[in-house]
């Protein structure tokens, strides 16, 4: 399991990169970042929640993230998603069993924002429902598609949130900048009886 040492939560502080936490790890003799991480997801989600605690950073709401990790076969993986804060993500891919190698967050380009953009992600994703795709599968095929990265890993966020049985309108709900309320009402509206893909027309 990883220790903490004055040296090496001085080094995270300043925001040392993978490379540089590496190195001292293995100066000081404690092994390396990858293999304490390893043993501490193979002790459970107390130790882990204390290798997170390096990486940890000051609660914030949706943020935008790239990661590169390794998976449990020894494959590298990346992807930029949606998360609360740096912490938020390594567990939730310590729960997909990927070990972080790097994290970063990314700015977030509010014009992407515009409603008339957001008009037709929702056009586009009835006409899908109507041709007989789940709202889940519409969301995935028009993250695939889309030509921004931001766009992508929120299309893919509430397609995983609607695989978990949260409602359309309860998923758009921590997303007033994106997708306003009369959105959510007229959807909300729509799970009530049943005819959500007619509302999204």
């Amino acid at each position: 399991m990883l220790t903490v040492t004055p040296a090496l939560r001085q080094l995270i502080a300043s925001g040392a990169s993978a490379q540089a936490l590496e190195a001292h790890l293995q100066q000081t003799g404690t092994g390396t970042l990858f293999e304490n991480g390893c043993r501490a997801v193979e002790q459970g989600m107390t130790s882990f929640e204390r290798y997170c605690a390096f990486w940890e950073c000051p609660m914030s709401v949706k943020q935008l993230w790239r990661w590169q990790g390794v998976n449990d076969k020894g494959q590298l993986e990346q992807d930029v998603v949606w998360a609360d804060n740096r912490l938020a993500l390594i567990i939730t891919l310590q729960h997909q069993r990927i070990m972080p190698l790097r994290i970063k967050r990314m700015g977030v380009n509010a014009a992407l924002w515009k409603e008339e953009q957001s008009a037709e992600i929702i056009h586009q994703l009835a006409t899908l429902i109507h041709a007989g795709l789940t709202l889940s599968e519409g969301l995935e095929l028009l993250a695939k598609q889309h030509p921004h990265r931001q766009w992508q890993a929120l299309l893919r966020t509430l397609a995983h949130e609607l695989e978990q049985g949260v409602p359309f309108s309860s998923a758009l709900v921590s997303w007033p900048q994106v997708f306003p309320p009369l959105y959510q009402t007229m959807i909300r509206t729509g799970e009530t009886d049943r005819q959500t893909g007619r509302m999204l027309l």
